[in-house]
């Protein structure tokens, strides 16, 4: 992925928005199947996030495109 990311920003982005839409969608339909609502939604965004989270913060991702920090590092 950081490949990608290095190659073209845009792609990375469509990639992990990508991977969100198909991952929650699948995991939605998954909930309603057993009769559950959100109850494989909810860990699978978790993981996502997680994801996200230690995927961004080695390469310093959140400094660069975040609105929490007001210093471009």
């Amino acid at each position: 992925m950081y490949r990608l990311y290095k190659k073209n920003v845009l792609n990375f982005s469509l990639a992990w928005i990508i991977a969100y839409v198909v991952l929650l969608s699948a995991a939605d339909s998954l909930s309603v199947s057993l009769g559950f609502e959100k109850i494989i939604t909810a860990p699978v965004s978790m993981v996502f996030a997680l994801l996200m989270f230690f995927h961004g913060e080695p390469k310093k991702l959140f400094i660069l495109y975040s609105a929490w920090f007001d210093d471009k590092r």
